[in-house]
């Protein structure tokens, strides 16, 4: 069974352009801590720190 049979909101993806946005799933955790590790930027400006490994 998939969580957006339980829970519909799980269900939804907007899309504009080429970016999407969908609601994070288990799953999807490694990929983004994976991601986080990198630094996130925006025009030379952290998101936030890094985590240190």
């Amino acid at each position: 069974m998939d969580i957006s049979e339980i829970w519909p909101p799980f269900a939804l993806h907007l899309r504009s352009g080429n970016m999407e946005l969908s609601p994070v799933k288990e799953a999807d955790i490694p990929e983004l801590a994976q991601i986080a590790r990198g630094g996130v930027k925006r025009n030379g400006i952290e998101a936030f720190t890094p985590i240190a490994t």
